[in-house]
């Protein structure tokens, strides 16, 4: 009901549920981000993620934009 010309509400009321509620949970990302970060300074990051990790990789990246330390990203079988 409701996607066409009929008498009903249009859409969907419930909220759809999320797939990877944890994967894109970006707090303890950062934390391990931050902890690499200060245990190598010098060194050049690469980030790599694969199925639920490259989820969360790119996620990242894209909360992060230019502020993130890595120099080459490649995420792997990310489901969406």
């Amino acid at each position: 009901r409701g996607g066409g010309r009929g008498g009903g509400t249009r859409g969907c009321k419930r909220p759809r549920p999320r797939i990877f509620p944890k994967h894109v949970d970006l707090d303890d990302m950062e934390a391990v981000v931050q902890h690499v970060v200060d245990a190598y300074p010098a060194a050049p990051k690469l980030l790599v993620g694969f199925s639920a990790g490259a989820n969360l990789a790119v996620n990242y990246l894209a909360a992060a934009g230019d502020g993130s330390p890595f120099v080459a990203a490649c995420s792997v079988s990310n489901g969406f």
